[in-house]
């Protein structure tokens, strides 16, 4: 009896090893939350911090159209702390495995909170990240003109939690992404939220809603006047 009862006690501790934890989701503004790294569309491209550790290079992934800030961005984004690199021999802690929606880290991560700029070109719609346990923490996307289009608020319910984290804004433009333990959406102020505030594979989206090049719109453009041309003529036959 007592090992059938240790039998079934090691099986129940293996399930509940290998359960996904996805925290609590809260969404401001006009966004939806997204909760899986397959509903991202037309990658961009992927920071995933694995480079030297210390002060991460604010022109790290530039060339994938995403840069790092620094400094007093005006608003509430007055204190903005240039990220750090940390490689954890026990990130295990921070991101409890299996990751939520499919989400996953590796090497190096970023902590501290950390604000980025998207490049002209990219019509960023979608972000997500991989997200750790610790605390409360925030995921606010931003216009050209620095007012915010949503926020979406991400909270562990246990130690246990880790989980994809993003944000989809329906086809509105992202220019600017803010991710820490204040919510900017509700009138605070960002702040560096230390090693607590970890994440790791910062992945960043055009949602499938990709823009069309100059020379795209050109010809749309005489296409669509050579129709109404014809059809003017057709009608006056």
């Amino acid at each position: 009896m007592k090992k059938n009862l240790l039998i079934i006690s090691v099986l129940l501790l293996c399930s509940l090893s290998g359960t996904t934890k996805a925290g609590t989701i809260t969404t401001y503004g006009d966004v939806t939350a997204l909760t899986n790294i397959d509903q991202l569309v037309g990658v961009y491209g992927m920071a995933d911090f694995n480079i030297e550790e210390g002060s991460l290079p604010l022109h790290e992934y530039t060339d994938q159209g995403l840069t790092f800030l620094k400094g007093n961005l005006g608003s509430n984004l007055i204190d903005v702390w240039q990220p750090k690199v940390k490689n954890y021999t026990n990130s295990w802690t921070y991101f409890p495995v299996p990751v939520a929606g499919g989400a996953s880290w590796d090497g190096c991560t970023m902590w501290y909170g950390g604000v980025a700029d998207f490049s002209d070109g990219y019509n960023v719609t979608q972000f997500g990240l991989t997200a750790g346990r610790n605390g409360t923490q925030y995921l606010t996307a931003f216009r050209n003109d620095n007012t915010m289009i949503g926020s979406v608020q991400w909270s562990p319910t246990s130690t246990l939690d880790s989980a994809f984290v993003g944000i989809h804004t329906g086809g509105d433009p992202i220019a600017r992404i803010a991710w820490g333990n204040d919510n900017l959406w509700s009138g605070g102020n960002y702040s560096p939220g230390g090693p607590t505030i970890m994440s790791d594979n910062w992945i960043w989206a055009s949602g499938g809603q990709p823009v069309p090049e100059p020379s795209t719109m050109l010809l749309l453009a005489s296409g669509l006047i050579g129709l109404a041309v014809f059809r003017r003529k057709f009608r006056e036959r």
